[in-house]
């Protein structure tokens, strides 16, 4: 499991008044083995991702990792193209190389927001890859960060959910995606903190109209809290909680894995089930969503409720299915392998 959410990187306390400097070298010396791949900066013109640009520029050579920027011009606005060029002079300015991506559609008004996002990450994954790059890093700040708890919780969303974003995890696509990560470097830094730093550095950015289009959940959310402090404050020991919680999970379930848990050649998984009933519930639901996600080949964990009835493991010596996997379990051994298509 990759190292995501530790304290000595997103605990807001442990960097308040630090620099956006200060903050951006702190996580890249933390995670250097997940950067020392090279680094892909996503960089739409918008202010937070212009701060990224502008803080990995200014970074000590002596840790900086290898980077290349991409803008992805989604085909679903006009104004796209020039703020897509408008980054690109910007790199020129600082010496990085730039790319532009743009996405084609057949019915650009019929997109979903989840449509543009998927095909982002599907384009930016294999822009990494054309580059031998093993990392794509976004600008998502803390107002983010909170808003995602604050729709996750409204949602009924448990415990991961309510850890929000992690500094790094897989990227969500699939198959596009496998063995890239996608990395979070300014989740505890503020916008205003990322505009201030933008003003110090005579850098403008670009304003997304879709940013004040109260049509959407994000938008309304983020007006909720710009108004309500108490409600961030809240929202604030909610997220500590739960990453502190999640942080806990993994690595129990690290070490637990590598005891009990043997992948086998041609993607299919075993492990002891007698070790694996005596984890506690949430545990053994953790385990068996991601688990099947992996053997399965899937972008997304299965519901919960489905994979909640499979925790004992009922039926499974007959051999049950779910998420394209079949399990079986045989002399104390639970096969999952992928589902014969």
């Amino acid at each position: 499991m990759c190292r995501n959410n530790l304290p000595a990187v997103t605990e807001r306390s442990d960097v308040k008044g630090r620099s956006v400097i200060e903050r951006l070298s702190r996580f890249v010396s933390f995670y250097e083995d997940e950067l020392s791949g090279g680094l892909l900066l996503a960089v739409s013109g918008g202010s937070d991702s212009l701060a990224l640009l502008h803080a990995f520029a200014s970074l000590p050579t002596v840790i900086k990792p290898a980077i290349r920027v991409v803008t992805v011009d989604h085909g679903l606005r006009l104004e796209a193209r020039a703020e897509a060029e408008m980054v690109g002079d910007v790199c020129k300015r600082l010496g990085l190389h730039h790319d532009i991506l743009t996405l084609a559609w057949d019915d650009a008004a019929s997109v979903s927001q989840a449509q543009a996002r998927r095909a982002r990450y599907g384009a930016l994954a294999a822009q990494a890859r054309t580059h031998g790059l093993t990392a794509i890093a976004t600008g998502h700040t803390c107002d983010d960060q909170l808003e995602t708890v604050f729709i996750r919780q409204g949602a009924g969303s448990g415990l991961y959910g309510l850890a929000g974003m992690a500094d790094v995890a897989p990227i969500p696509v699939w198959p596009e995606g496998y063995d890239i990560s996608l990395v979070r470097p300014l989740l505890t830094l503020w916008r205003n903190d990322l505009r201030d730093f933008l003003k110090g550095v005579g850098a403008e950015w670009a304003e997304d109209p879709s940013n004040t289009n109260t049509a959407f959940e994000r938008v309304r959310v983020r007006n909720l809290l710009r108004d309500n402090p108490d409600e961030v404050k809240r929202l604030e020991g909610v997220l500590g909680h739960a990453i502190s919680q999640r942080i806990s999970d993994a690595d129990q379930l690290s070490d637990w894995a590598a005891r009990y848990v043997d992948f086998l050649v041609g993607g299919a998984a075993e492990f002891d089930v007698p070790a694996f009933l005596k984890l506690q519930p949430a545990l053994r639901l953790r385990f068996l969503m991601a688990l099947l996600t992996a053997v399965g080949g899937k972008e997304a964990l299965p519901r919960q409720e489905k994979a909640e009835a499979l925790i004992d493991l009922p039926g499974c010596e007959a051999g049950r299915t779910l998420h394209g996997c079949r399990l079986q379990v045989r002399d104390g051994v639970c096969l999952v392998a992928p589902e014969p298509v």
